[in-house]
């Protein structure tokens, strides 16, 4: 099996229940695979690019910690 972070992202889902949802945040190409594959959860690039497939876009490395501490608070 040839393993990317697609693959590996798929194999996470099959690990998990069916109505669990994904977060995936990747700052690099690497990520779209794994992008592509969390596309019914949420999927964060770090950086904006015009090429990603990511739902959603922060614009720095800082700002992972900040949304997450935000999330925390919704849940």
């Amino acid at each position: 099996t040839y393993w990317n972070k697609g693959a590996a992202m798929i194999w996470i889902k099959e690990q998990l229940r069916p109505s669990a949802k994904i977060l995936y945040v990747g700052d690099d190409r690497t990520d779209e695979d794994a992008f592509r594959i969390s596309q019914d959860g949420i999927s964060i690039r770090v950086g904006h690019s015009e090429e990603s497939v990511a739902r959603y876009f922060l614009d720095a490395q800082t700002e992972v910690f900040e949304f997450l501490v935000w999330l925390i608070g919704r849940v």
